[in-house]
């Protein structure tokens, strides 16, 4: 958020506040996925990612998905129209590293195989954040 701070106020107080929130969220999901993954290995299902949805207390997930995936999906849209307006820290190619297209692009790549897409996908969007924070630090830096 702080290098949209100059050009565009607004968007950077929205994508730390979705960023905060997105954040609180998505430690919350691990922490249930984890809670499940030990669940299903105590009545011995497997714990990969892609089988803990067979568990019926899987469905506490759901709401956590969808406020991450607002979040992400809504910060994302906020700081991608702040680069590509122009005037912030970042140049405006940076505008597509934003965590929604660099979460979906994999995921998306990842799907034609499944055992890959059940490791992939639930990592992506961690993947997009390091990729957007690893160039804005870069950007930031020179």
């Amino acid at each position: 958020g702080a290098g949209l701070a100059d050009a565009a106020p607004r968007s950077a107080r929205l994508v730390a506040y979705l960023g905060a929130v997105g954040s609180v969220a998505g430690a919350v999901v691990h922490g249930v996925t984890g809670a499940l993954a030990h669940v299903a290995a105590r009545v011995g299902d497997p714990p990969a990612p892609d089988a803990l949805a067979a568990l019926p207390e899987a469905v506490f997930l759901l709401p956590l998905w969808f406020l991450v995936a607002g979040a992400l999906t809504a910060g994302s849209l906020a700081f991608a129209a702040a680069v590509a307006r122009g005037g912030t820290r970042f140049p405006r190619p940076l505008a597509l590293a934003n965590p929604l297209v660099v979460t979906v692009a994999p995921a998306v790549a990842a799907l034609p195989c499944p055992r890959l897409a059940a490791f992939a996908v639930p990592a992506a969007p961690n993947l997009a954040h390091v990729v957007l924070f690893g160039a804005a630090f870069a950007t930031l830096r020179r």
